[in-house]
């Protein structure tokens, strides 16, 4: 007896699974939103503004940059050097006089000498 009730249960009363029940629009539906949307971060990646390849130009221009300061500071420190000599001592003020205006002294011959 308890065989026959068994066999006796059709298989339509188990149920079908609920994923199978969703119907093929819907999967159409999903897979085009996430095409969508990874169409869209790809964009974002490579095209945009905050892109892979904006991100590099902005790097070599700041690394750029940053080699035109460090020039300017280097040469900043030198004419504070320059300011502090010509401020402590009358050897600096000499020696600015005798190699940028081209001063003498009273009592010395100047000598220009040119090469071919």
């Amino acid at each position: 007896m308890s065989n026959r009730r068994r066999s006796a249960t059709p298989t339509a009363t188990l149920g079908t699974p609920k994923l199978a029940k969703v119907g093929v629009g819907f999967w159409q539906l999903l897979l085009t939103a996430l095409l969508c949307a990874l169409l869209g971060m790809a964009y974002r990646l490579w095209l945009s503004e905050t892109s892979f390849r904006e991100i590099e130009k902005l790097n070599a221009t700041l690394n750029e940059q940053k080699k035109a300061n460090d020039l300017l500071a280097a040469q900043n420190r030198r004419l504070v050097i320059e300011v502090e000599a010509l401020k402590n001592g009358s050897e600096g003020i000499e020696t600015h006089a005798r190699e940028d205006l081209g001063l003498i002294k009273p009592d010395e011959t100047f000598y220009l000498i040119v090469e071919e």
